[in-house]
């Protein structure tokens, strides 16, 4: 068993603080947090996600040499709060990636942005991703406007938003 893994043993802002102030700068324990969070297993890996996001927030060193490994893993994940963890660190520090990892990225993010069964926060970091991969791909501008106008047919108020501005950052 991990060591992080036995101290993961709630979600409270509090502890997450914790955790973030004792990886500090260290690869080793973002490291071991990252293979908590791999583990897939609810809850203990939904909160190492959470802590590796925001270890990531504070320093982006940390988390560049992980992302390509992250998204290797990111379709055999099935805890919800991981894949949305690992997204939002994708879509903040994507100048990480490099260009294989951008392809799984246009996959999974086209399927999951499609899928109205997937949770909403998932879909948004898709397509925030999306929007960042079409700065690099304008060849695929034509197919996001048309799934974006599509999403916002019947989808929330907050995915609406997303793809609105989506769409204007694609217009300009």
């Amino acid at each position: 068993m991990l060591n992080y893994e036995l101290k993961l043993v709630d979600s409270s802002k509090l502890l997450a603080d914790i955790l973030v102030d004792d990886i500090g700068n260290s690869l080793k324990k973002f490291k071991e947090m990252l293979d908590v969070a791999l583990l897939d297993k609810y809850p203990e890996s939904m909160r190492a996600a959470r802590i590796l996001a925001l270890c990531a927030e504070k320093n982006k060193k940390l988390v560049c040499p992980y992302v390509n490994q992250l998204v290797q893993q990111l379709e055999h994940v099935n805890v919800e709060g991981v894949k949305r963890g690992f997204l939002k660190i994708l879509s903040e520090n994507s100048e990480c990636l490099d260009r294989d990892s951008w392809g799984i990225i246009a996959n999974l993010a086209f399927e999951w942005m499609n899928n109205p069964k997937e949770a909403i926060s998932i879909r948004y970091y898709c397509i925030d991703l999306m929007g960042q991969l079409q700065d690099q791909y304008p060849e695929i501008k034509e197919e996001l406007i048309s799934i974006l106008e599509s999403i916002m047919e019947d989808e929330s108020k907050g995915l609406r938003t997303k793809c609105i501005k989506t769409l204007r950052k694609l217009n300009r």
